[in-house]
């Protein structure tokens, strides 16, 4: 089964409320995301890293986006390496 690439706004619609793995992603100039295949969701977070295992080859475009509701009082920390 082929899986087709949304926009954004799609996904958001489609899955709201989630955490989506997405492949094939296409990005503005500014690096927001415009288009993806979503290869996995859930409304588990952990659910979706440990799905991404299966996927630590690929070498295209890939992104995780949570699509719900993010509370005003959450911080977030990016740690790079």
């Amino acid at each position: 089964m082929r899986i087709r690439t949304l926009s954004i706004k799609e996904i958001k619609n489609k899955f709201k409320g989630e955490w989506v793995f997405l492949q094939d992603c296409k990005f503005d100039k500014s690096g927001n995301l415009k288009l993806g295949r979503v290869t996995y969701h859930s409304s588990n977070r952990d659910e979706v890293y440990r799905k991404l295992r299966d996927y630590k080859h690929y070498k295209g475009k890939c992104a995780i986006r949570y699509l719900g509701e993010i509370p005003k009082d959450l911080t977030v920390v990016l740690w790079l390496e």
